[in-house]
């Protein structure tokens, strides 16, 4: 063949990518198949390639774009441009440039459209939560608490899966003095989110209210390891164990707090009462 550089064989990423896209179809993934076809369009250079190979090449091909005409998203597209009764994606040998322009035409008018029914779910997200946020709320002022407990537990679990949703329920519970609810809903943010000091600090009041000191305790060492020493979480640890009436676990945790805050009065009010009948 002299100078000639044609070959009697097609880039096998040309065959895998049609192969690839004809799956997508299949499974309904449309925008992979756009994609993943466009690729396969661009590196397929029939001029280079002579035989069986290419003509094989593009019967596969013609098929696969025949495919994605027919699929409903594709078709539907298609019906709103044309005024053929049965559009189709226009593809002939040697044409290959048109067609991957045609290609990333449908992808990007396609995606555009999820784009925008996207952002529709997200204010309708929005707004349901807002609503059931909003009549919680309300109910709770309205001391109406079985009705607001309704909404925000409703709330809790078509949103819970957002970071800070519990915690705001949990919050707004405690300022309810609903403490049984509010822990239930806190104890499930923290499964959650474990890492958010705000649920820990609400939690550990709700707990302290109920004078499950033990749960609280949890809590504050939980606290400690994660969040580290810090001496208002320390004043408060031994406020906790002045509450349960445990002298030697306040006169402990005291003298850590003191070590960090040695002029604080109220951590040397706390050693006062520790160390009496010790």
């Amino acid at each position: 063949m002299g100078g000639n550089s044609a070959v009697f064989t097609v880039p096998a990423m040309v065959t895998q990518n049609i192969a690839r896209a004809r799956g997508y179809i299949r499974r309904n993934e449309i925008r992979k198949a756009l994609e993943t076809l466009t690729v396969a369009v661009e590196m397929f250079q029939p001029d280079k390639i002579v035989g069986k190979a290419r003509y094989e090449t593009e019967i596969h091909l013609q098929e696969c774009v025949e495919d994605l005409s027919k699929h409903p998203r594709v078709h539907g597209f298609l019906k709103t441009v044309t005024k053929s009764k049965e559009p189709s994606i226009k593809y002939s040998a040697g044409n290959e440039e048109a067609l991957a322009k045609t290609l990333r035409v449908i992808h990007k008018v396609l995606t555009d459209q999820d784009e925008e029914i996207a952002l529709m779910e997200g204010d309708t997200n929005d707004m349901r939560r807002e609503s059931l946020w909003e009549n919680g709320t309300r109910c709770l002022a309205e001391g109406n608490n079985a009705r607001g407990k309704a909404y925000l537990r409703r709330m809790g679990e078509e949103f819970g899966h957002e970071e800070g949703v519990l915690t705001k329920i949990g919050e707004v519970m405690v300022d309810a003095e609903l403490w049984f609810e509010a822990a239930e809903i806190l104890e499930e943010s923290m499964r959650k989110f474990h890492k958010d000091p705000k649920t820990f600090s609400l939690l550990i009041k709700c707990y302290t209210t109920l004078r499950e000191f033990e749960q609280a305790e949890r809590l504050y060492v939980k606290a400690l390891r994660q969040f580290g020493q810090h001496p208002t979480t320390l004043l408060n640890f031994a406020t906790m164990y002045r509450a349960w009436n445990k002298r030697d676990e306040c006169f402990r945790v005291c003298q850590q707090a003191e070590k960090l805050d040695p002029d604080n009065k109220e951590i040397q009010a706390l050693i006062d009462w520790a160390e009496r009948k010790r």
